[in-house]
């Protein structure tokens, strides 16, 4: 299968959880709150690798240039 649509996926679904997981408190300055930070985390981490797959894959390719 192709590695950088993978990354892609895995970039997309933690980009939904941390989404979905955001709420805004508004007050003096607007605060943005996670329902639940452990899972909030696992949404980071899963951008941050899907992010490095794609493009550690694509540099390995030869597709990001020279």
């Amino acid at each position: 299968m192709n590695l950088i649509a993978i990354g892609g996926g895995i970039f997309l679904v933690g980009m939904i959880i941390v989404a979905l997981n955001t709420r805004m408190r508004y007050g003096f300055f607007t605060h943005y709150e996670s329902h639940i930070p452990g899972l909030t985390v696992v949404g980071v981490i899963m951008v941050i690798v899907g992010l490095a797959l794609a493009i550690i894959t694509a540099w390995a390719n030869g597709q990001l240039g020279h």
